[in-house]
């Protein structure tokens, strides 16, 4: 009886074992994961704002270039 408790307990020692492991590789998955997506987050922010200042520069140009052609249409019209 007594070296059939012991056989058991080391079985499910293995067996916990094999499953630890398995729990420690999935969490260590989900960690790099995390900070992958974290990264990939953060260079969408950094990007988004890059465009979003492209953005207004050329809309700025735009808009300093109707001011010029309103000034001259101004000037057109008074000769």
């Amino acid at each position: 009886m007594k070296d059939q408790k012991i056989e058991l307990r080391t079985t499910l020692n293995l067996l916990s074992r094999s499953f630890d492991d398995q729990y420690i590789q999935l969490k260590n998955d989900l960690n790099k994961w995390h900070f992958e997506m974290i990264e990939h987050i953060q260079d969408m922010y950094l990007n988004t704002l890059i465009e979003l200042d492209t953005s207004y520069e050329r809309l700025d140009t735009f808009r300093q270039t109707l001011y010029v052609l309103l000034d001259d249409e101004r000037l057109i019209d008074k000769t």
